[in-house]
């Protein structure tokens, strides 16, 4: 009986195709009012660390020298944490799956960035795509 339950309990939520209740959904713009757009979803996998499905259009491809760059941001304790690095074919659209440990639910702003190397791992490039979290 108590195996039904726990079954029930991890599989009727995803029949009906929705997110599970503590996923979170940030939908990404331009700062600079550009045509680059996105969104991310962040569900909590088995292991305690959260699964991210990226999508962007009209980003730039920046070449090989370079990259984007995904942070999770804590505007209000200065803190954040990288979710992974990408890079955009010619096309500018794309899907990316990455996986973070920091709890989206704790860093509220997402923000995708353009990086290059410089030895340090610094947040510093610019600013492409920006969103605050919504609760999917």
């Amino acid at each position: 009986v108590a195996a039904a339950i726990i079954a029930a309990i991890l599989v009727l939520p995803r029949l009906g195709g929705g997110l599970p209740a503590n996923a979170v959904t940030f939908r990404l713009a331009s700062p600079a009012g550009q045509a680059a757009s996105g969104t991310a979803t962040a569900r909590p996998d088995a292991s305690g660390s959260w699964d991210i499905t990226l999508n962007v259009k009209h980003l730039k491809n920046v070449g090989d020298a370079r990259w984007y760059e995904c942070w999770y941001v804590d505007p209000a304790h200065g803190t954040v944490a990288s979710a992974g690095t990408f890079l955009v074919p010619a096309s500018g659209t794309g899907t990316f799956p990455m996986t973070s440990a920091a709890d989206p639910h704790d860093f509220p702003v997402m923000e995708i960035r353009v990086e290059s190397p410089d030895g340090t791992g610094a947040r510093q490039g610019t600013v492409v795509l920006s969103g605050r979290a919504t609760r999917a």
